[in-house]
């Protein structure tokens, strides 16, 4: 985080590794990266960049389940047996990452301070956020990482700490 020197910023909360993928690429292999994540849990998202370089989105499980079963409607997918639904979705695993990608998502910047990151995790309801730099992106926030700040803020206020009031009564236990 900060160390206490000077505010706490996206550059300081962001995690520079992780995994990107072009947005032409199949989702097949979007699925095998995000399936590729080791002892992380949740999976990790993977950035997806289009052929310039420029950040395009991300493929998150939520968006790869979307995007193999985007030819069928809600109540279809309760309602298929599995060898139905498995047929339906033959094929989209070929489809271009970026049939299934999220795109509308919020950005978080070098310089942005904890507040901000705050609200924008507030406001979009993602785990993480991508932190650009000339639409690269250089890192992803969780918000994890995010609360654990902000919680290490509010308890570390001053130099002893929040004082929680004395409990009414001390005989109980929970």
């Amino acid at each position: 985080m900060s160390d206490g020197e000077g505010p706490i910023t996206a550059r300081s909360l962001m995690k520079t590794d992780f995994r990107t993928i072009e947005s032409d690429r199949p989702l097949r292999e979007a699925m095998e990266l995000l399936l590729d994540f080791g002892d992380q849990r949740p999976p990790l998202p993977v950035v997806v960049m289009h052929a310039d370089g420029s950040f395009a989105g991300l493929i998150t499980p939520r968006a790869l389940f979307k995007g193999l079963l985007r030819k069928l409607r809600p109540e279809e997918v309760a309602a298929l047996p599995e060898p139905d639904l498995l047929a339906a979705m033959d094929g989209q695993l070929d489809l271009p990452v970026a049939e299934a990608m999220v795109r509308d998502m919020p950005r978080a910047y070098l310089d942005d301070r904890l507040i901000t990151l705050m609200k924008i995790n507030c406001e979009h309801r993602q785990e993480f956020t991508p932190v650009l730099e000339d639409d690269r992106v250089l890192g992803i926030i969780y918000l994890t990482d995010i609360f654990h700040a902000a919680a290490s803020l509010a308890i570390t206020h001053d130099a002893e700490g929040i004082e929680l009031p004395p409990d009414e009564d001390e005989g109980l236990s929970h």
